[in-house]
């Protein structure tokens, strides 16, 4: 007799991509990235800094599969040299390491940036004064 007729699957392939794994996870990444200079004052960000740094914020991606803790941890420490901050981890875990010193650079560019303008606070306050004398 003939063997049973089984359809082919045609449905979207689930992607498994550690791009779309970077995409999803981006907005964390940016987080992680943000912790040492997030402001212990404010109660969302000191919450945000409590799951990373005492919670289980990082062994969340941990339980994912990705080992980023130890990374995380010496970036916000200080450490900026790539080949040191993956040493010893898989291929996805380095690429997402690597988001996070991305943002991490960024963020400091940018803090640069401020300082080396003079702050925010003064230019919006000058920008203020400037737009209620126009008016």
């Amino acid at each position: 007799s003939a063997p049973a007729y089984n359809p082919v699957d045609r449905g979207a392939a689930v992607d498994h991509s550690i791009e779309k794994t970077l995409n999803e996870l981006d907005d964390t990444l940016q987080l992680i990235a943000a912790m040492p200079y997030l402001d212990d004052e404010d109660e969302q960000p000191r919450a945000i800094k409590v799951h990373f740094e005492q919670g289980n914020g990082l062994d969340d991606l941990e339980a994912q599969g990705y080992t980023v803790k130890a990374g995380a941890l010496t970036m916000w420490q200080g450490e900026r040299d790539l080949n040191t901050i993956i040493k010893g981890v898989d291929a996805d875990s380095a690429i997402i390491l690597q988001r996070i010193l991305l943002h991490t650079l960024d963020i400091e560019k940018k803090l640069s940036e401020i300082i080396a303008n003079g702050g925010i606070d003064d230019d919006d306050e000058e920008d203020a004064a400037a737009d209620a004398q126009s008016k």
